[in-house]
């Protein structure tokens, strides 16, 4: 679990990355919602794959991964990105949607209409930062 001085770093960086991002100040109110906790039950009932299916990115509620587990907001996680170490980092996971809705080796699991990200949090935070509306990635859809 994240301390407080922990959530406070991430989030100003995760200000300060959404600012070189977009180049603006404009915070939208889904930035300051909290990420749902990933919940092992519901991902270990029964699933169909589908390799390429378009989702909405504001159907991302969350992440898998334990170190994003507590973050209290998504400028919380744009801070808390690990391969994001400069601006440079920024510009090439921003590139990966921007011209094209579909990548490669991500992963999403969803059930009743909600996703978390399982493999790609880099790629998928950020294009929710830069107001990209979907994309097209593997999905495990949980009944």
């Amino acid at each position: 679990m994240l301390n407080n001085f922990t959530k406070t770093f991430c989030l100003t960086r995760g200000k300060h990355r959404y600012e070189i991002l977009t180049g603006n100040r404009l915070y939208k109110e889904w930035m300051n919602e909290p990420l749902i906790a990933w919940d092992d039950k519901i991902f270990k009932l029964s699933y169909h794959h589908f390799p390429k299916k378009e989702i909405e990115l504001k159907t991302i509620v969350g992440s898998s991964h334990t170190d994003y587990n507590g973050l209290n907001s998504w400028l919380e996680f744009l801070g808390a990105l690990k391969k994001v170490h400069s601006q440079e980092g920024l510009t090439f996971y921003s590139h990966f949607f921007k011209d094209n809705k579909e990548t490669t080796d991500v992963l999403v699991a969803g059930h009743n209409g909600k996703y978390w990200i399982v493999g790609g949090n880099n790629r998928i935070c950020i294009a929710k930062f830069m107001s990209i509306e979907s994309i097209i990635v593997s999905v495990n859809e949980y009944y």
